[in-house]
């Protein structure tokens, strides 16, 4: 029997055909998409020189879904942040893949710069590119300059620089080298410094040499100009102006002025515009301080060591003055010779010119007229063998060797009585018992040293009455002077230069113008006592 085909043969074939085609050649395929854009080399962070462009420049790779290169892909390339620029933003990728920014040049400031490059459709990409300052292009100073201390002391500022590129950014680690010009004192032991985070750098300590005047300190950075620092080196001689409200505290050093005798002195130019009765008064609790007075023409005018202590340890010294108008020289000074340290020194002014009463004790300057008055609660002196006393003022007042005092006292109302003395030592005497309402003392002195009057009313009396008290000539204790343009003529500046406060050390430690009081007879006689001695002193009733 013969056999006939199935009429579904052919339509099988024609099946088979239809998905061999479907599965055949990629070409026939419609083209894969990017599905992806990332950066080329896979770092997408750097650093570099702020103003720079790049030497290796931003990349980006897009892919297909398969990870396969996608090429003729539009890729935009834009600064975000930090203020650079880009050359080349829009460009399409290669045969690769790769779409690569023509230049990115960063901004001038310091910090994060940021690029995107971007594929429509997909996920930016960013770049990010820390600016870090160029290469130094300035030096600048920055604080420590034109200062004003002490010979031999150290500036309170210290010299401090500043390294800037040429974006005004500052450097960190740039080398700083400071050298102090010749007789310009010295740094501390690192003469070179590395710059800080914030470009500058500042020298431990510039001590100044001990010779006044402007001194130097240049500053330098391989390849820039250099800077250069002054600092004025005052004469620790020179007169600091001084206010009579004013509370100064000072420190004597092993730089402050010094005397021939060893000690430290600190010195204060001030001024009295009328006649006035002042009280200095200087503490210490670092040594045993002294204070001494003088006038504009050098003469010493009085000195104290340990009136008004407070410490019990000799600490504090204090004058209680009645100035005539003119310049006055005030020295913060020491006892023993090389002791330093801190000390305050203030001035309490009087109410009115009385110098009593007894054991307050006062000071007179030369050109002094003061009205005063005797009353029993004055000091007392024995009159009399039989005890009588006769009550007055104790006052001092400092001369030198070959300097001539006149002391003249009027009592309207009874006979004006004066003893001068030195120390415990009677000198002269003048009194008014022929009946004359003035006595007046003019004496020169053989030695330097605090004397004193005694002016008194005879026989016991009470009353107003009128001292004057002048002196001539320089003696042998001066100080040189010197105007300073630093200071107001007012209160001109004063320099002790090589003569000491006294003639000789056994003065400079002696007789302090707070004295006992002191029992002297008196005598008929006018004229020199030298030869007489004292009484023992009489208690005040």
């Amino acid at each position: 029997m013969r056999r006939t085909s199935s009429p579904r043969a052919p339509l099988a074939m024609v099946a088979a055909l239809i998905v061999v085609t479907a599965c055949g050649s990629p070409v026939d395929q419609p083209a894969a998409g990017p599905a992806s854009v990332s950066a080329a080399s896979g770092s997408t962070t750097q650093s570099a020189a702020v103003g720079t462009t790049l030497t290796v420049q931003p990349a980006v790779v897009v892919k297909d879904a398969k990870g396969q290169p996608v090429a003729q892909v539009a890729v935009t390339f834009a600064v975000t942040a930090g203020g650079g620029s880009v050359t080349g933003g829009a460009v399409t990728t290669g045969a690769d893949g790769v779409a690569t920014a023509g230049g990115w040049t960063l901004g001038t400031r310091t910090g994060v710069n940021t690029l995107t490059a971007t594929v429509s459709g997909l996920t930016p990409v960013t770049f990010t590119v820390t600016g870090v300052a160029g290469a130094p292009a300035a030096l600048l100073k920055v604080a420590g300059d034109s200062q004003t201390v002490p010979a031999g002391a150290a500036v309170t500022i210290a010299p401090t620089v500043r390294v800037k590129d040429k974006y005004d950014n500052p450097v960190a680690g740039a080398s700083v080298r400071f050298t102090p010009r010749s007789a310009s004192g010295q740094v501390g032991a690192d003469t070179v410094l590395e710059t800080d985070t914030t470009g500058t750098a500042a020298v431990s300590a510039w001590t100044l040499d001990t010779i006044p005047g402007t001194q130097w300190l240049d500053v330098a950075v391989t390849g820039l100009d250099s800077v250069t620092f002054s600092a004025d080196a005052l004469d620790p001689c020179l007169a600091t102006a001084y206010a009579f409200d004013d509370t100064v505290t000072g420190q004597l050093r092993r730089i402050s002025c010094k005397f021939v005798d060893g000690t430290f002195i600190d010195r204060y130019a001030t001024h009295v515009a009328q006649q006035t009765l002042a009280t200095f008064r200087m503490h210490s609790a670092d040594f045993d301080a002294k204070l001494l007075l003088g006038d504009a023409a050098g003469n010493v005018l009085g000195l104290n060591d340990n009136a008004y202590d407070t410490t019990g340890v000799n600490g504090d010294a204090g004058l209680r003055v009645l100035l005539a108008p003119g310049d006055y020289l005030l020295g913060a000074n020491e006892s023993v010779m090389g002791d330093t340290g801190s000390y305050t020194l203030r001035t309490d002014l009087g109410a009115s010119e009385d110098v009593g009463p007894c054991g307050t004790y006062a000071t007179i300057t030369p050109g002094v007229s003061t009205a005063q008055s005797i009353s029993t609660s004055d000091c007392q002196s024995v009159r009399d063998s039989a005890g009588s006393v006769n009550y007055g003022d104790e006052i001092d007042f400092y001369l030198s060797a070959g300097q001539t005092a006149t002391v003249s006292m009027m009592m309207p109302t009874d006979s004006a009585y004066m003893w001068l003395n030195l120390g415990d030592s009677a000198l002269a005497y003048a009194d008014t018992r022929n009946g004359s309402a003035a006595a007046t003392i003019t004496y020169q002195a053989q030695a330097d040293g605090v004397y004193w009057i005694f002016a008194a009313a005879s026989h016991g009396g009470t009353g107003s009455y009128t001292l004057t008290y002048t002196v001539s000539g320089s003696g042998s204790a001066t100080l040189a002077t010197r105007l300073s343009t630093q200071i107001p003529s007012a209160t001109r500046a004063m320099r002790l230069r090589d003569a000491r406060w006294l003639a000789a050390p056994q003065a400079m430690a002696g007789v302090p113008p707070v004295q006992p009081m002191r029992a002297i007879v008196p005598s008929s006689r006018v004229g020199s006592l030298s030869e007489k001695s004292p009484l023992p002193r009489v208690p005040q009733s």
